[in-house]
């Protein structure tokens, strides 16, 4: 019965002797509490300035990954010129196209991808 009653005991001198640090920390510390709250005010001034500059480093990064994406799309495009039968440019076209939302296209090019080969493992129903 007592070996039972063994981790809730743990559990419960853990919690005083965390609390009675905490309490003697805040003792010693006291004295510089200007010195912390200048580190809050800090603290909390660098996590606000960080969430707010956060969205445009968020858009300028989508807006740059979109024009690479168009990029690789027009090159895609020149190559599927020459080799109209590519199976690989196809399917990587089509991965693009649903990155940039053109669904319609995605599916188009999905569907030539899989006429030209399809028992390729990619149209393998899983």
């Amino acid at each position: 019965m007592h070996v039972l009653l063994l981790p809730f005991f743990i559990i419960f001198l853990l919690i005083r002797i965390s609390l009675f640090s905490f309490y003697l920390l805040i003792k010693r510390l006291l004295p510089h509490r200007s010195l912390i709250i200048s580190f809050l005010v800090f603290g909390i001034a660098l996590i606000a300035l960080l969430t707010f500059l956060s969205n445009p480093i968020k858009e300028s990064l989508n807006t740059n990954s979109k024009s690479e994406l168009i990029a690789q799309k027009n090159n895609l495009e020149n190559l599927l010129n020459k080799q109209p039968t590519h199976r690989d440019i196809l399917l990587n076209l089509a991965k693009i196209n649903q990155a940039l939302g053109n669904k319609s296209q995605a599916i188009n090019y999905k569907k030539q991808a899989q006429k030209i080969d399809p028992n390729y493992i990619f149209f393998q129903e899983k």
